[in-house]
């Protein structure tokens, strides 16, 4: 009797080795695609943290070179797969876990921060308020209450008097309550708050508030002062809203001139990053000059700075100049008083790099004559 072999069962175990090794294969393929994919996610991160962290430091540095008072948010995201946030003194840092261990995507800035300033540490996006303090920049997560200025730059003559307003608003679901201190102190430029009950009130959801500033210059009131307007809300806010006053004289007899349309007082100014933002200072008696600052442009680059009439038809004797930034990106130049006359509307204009790019900013100023 011949005997035929179980065919059947030599194609089932065929089918199951195929299948196997298939199964094998394919668990490789998959295990080196994830592997890839969180080697390109892990990079993202990275990259996402270094853009975030450059965007803030690029605001502290902003803020900083424009002066006490300024203010700006930014929206600073933290990516997926981070580890957290560090502040030095100079320096704005995300830690991002990578195959090779944990890096740091960081910025440096030229202002210093805050010792009280904080960032968040978990991943998301979040409004950052970047805010330029009296030696230092602050960051941290804005709050619920928010104020409409942050700057009040007032020039007046002695004897003048005006109002201005302040406005607070919650932009929370909860009541804050907002504790105000006014830091101004000067025995013939006054400031005071219209309403006493100013001083500590409450603001309930999405509720404002104005808080009316009156301004009184004695007959005494010549020169620059400078204060601040202080919020503190129990939201864990703080505002400061600054102050900045030039008050001029009427003529120049009050400063001891010897007399003649020739005899000029000076005004210090500033040219700053932004175009409009420019700042009367200090009356000197002559013959001191104008001093002439900047900053915020490419450290070490070269800058023109051109001096002209309030007609802009013609630039003043020695301008245009070439001037060298220092390394922190600043800019000195005085501009000598003698032959200018009693006008207003003098233009500065510098012209240089600023972040590689050409960039022009202007600044106005004023002279008294001496009668």
């Amino acid at each position: 009797m011949r005997l035929c072999p179980d065919l059947k069962g030599q194609s089932s175990l065929e089918l199951l080795i195929i299948l196997a090794v298939g199964l094998i294969v394919l668990g490789l393929v998959i295990s080196s695609s994830q592997q890839r994919l969180n080697t390109s996610q892990q990079a993202l991160a990275f990259s996402q943290a270094r853009s975030s962290a450059n965007a803030l430091a690029q605001a502290a540095d902003a803020v900083y070179f424009e002066g006490e008072g300024s203010k700006r948010e930014v929206l600073f995201t933290i990516p997926v797969g981070a580890i957290g946030t560090f502040l030095s003194q100079h320096s704005i840092a995300i830690r991002v876990a990578t195959e090779n261990g944990q890096s740091d995507a960081s910025a440096s800035t030229q202002s210093e921060m805050c010792a009280n300033s904080a960032l968040p540490s978990a991943p998301g996006t979040y409004t950052i308020t970047v805010e330029s303090l009296e030696g230092c920049v602050a960051l941290g997560t804005g709050g619920s209450l928010t104020v409409s200025r942050t700057l009040i730059s007032e020039s007046a003559h002695p004897g003048d008097s005006f109002l201005r307003t302040v406005k607070y608003s919650n932009l929370g679901a909860s009541p804050i309550q907002v504790d105000l201190e006014l830091d101004f102190n000067s025995p013939d430029a006054i400031i005071e708050m219209v309403n006493p009950a100013d001083n500590l009130f409450t603001l309930n959801s999405l509720e404002e508030r104005d808080v009316v500033l009156n301004f009184t210059f004695l007959q005494s009131a010549l020169g620059s002062y400078s204060g601040a307007l202080y919020a503190n809300g129990t939201d864990g806010t703080n505002l400061t809203t600054g102050i900045f006053l030039e008050v001029f004289g009427l003529t120049c007899g009050e400063q001891a001139c010897s007399g003649g349309a020739s005899n000029v007082s000076m005004i210090e100014i500033k040219t700053y990053s932004s175009n409009t933002y420019s700042q009367l200072k200090d009356i000197f008696d002559p013959p001191e000059g104008i001093l002439i600052q900047g900053g915020n442009w490419d450290p070490n680059s070269g800058l023109t700075l051109d001096v002209r009439d309030p007609t802009d038809s013609f630039s003043l004797s020695g301008y245009p100049k070439s001037l060298a930034a220092n390394s922190s990106g600043g800019f000195n130049d005085t501009l000598v008083s003698g032959g200018l006359a009693g006008l207003n509307g003098y233009l500065v204009r510098a012209s240089g790099l600023s972040g590689g790019s050409p960039e022009i900013r202007t600044a106005n100023f004023d002279i008294l004559s001496c009668n």
